[in-house]
């Protein structure tokens, strides 16, 4: 029985490091996000970007925990039964999975709204926006993200970068 509980409270503690260094990518990859926004843009579409970005990093944040309680029968307390890990493990797994997922949506929509996937800028930015627009197009085409023959580009590795 001892022998156990050492293993249930190492699987604990390894899972327990594991959410802790995920946590701490999600919020580097936030705050490396914060960076590039920063050296690359200005003016008020830095703004709205800004704020689009705080907005996902608020929904991830709320979402996370909830998806991760776990509510008992009434009366009992929770078991540290073997299959409860593997619950866990699948809770781990689904709320990385609805990060990525929630990080991709933020970038796609991050660079849509900047329009690099589209043969031409958008009306609505200033000279700083068409500038980082043609950066992350080049870094895009470095990525080997194609561009069509019309002058649309693929933005689908640079999704993936910014995530």
């Amino acid at each position: 029985m001892r022998a156990v509980r050492v293993k249930l409270k190492t699987e604990c503690e390894a899972s327990s490091r594991r959410l802790d260094d995920i946590a701490h990518q999600l919020e580097d990859a936030i705050e490396d996000w914060r960076r590039f926004i920063t050296a690359n843009c200005v003016g008020e579409e830095c703004l709205r970007i800004f704020e689009a970005l705080q907005q996902r990093e608020q929904k991830l944040l709320s979402g996370v925990p909830s998806s991760m309680e776990r509510e008992s029968p009434a009366g009992q307390e929770p078991t540290d039964a073997p299959h409860s890990m593997s619950g866990l493990r699948n809770d781990l797994e689904n709320v990385v999975k609805k990060a990525r997922v929630i990080a991709e949506r933020g970038a796609k929509s991050a660079l849509e709204a900047l329009t690099v996937h589209e043969a031409k800028s958008g009306g609505h930015l200033d000279a700083a926006g068409r500038e980082l627009r043609a950066r992350l197009r080049a870094h895009a085409k470095q990525l080997g993200d194609a561009r069509k023959p019309n002058g649309e580009q693929a933005i689908r590795r640079l999704i993936r970068e910014c995530v």
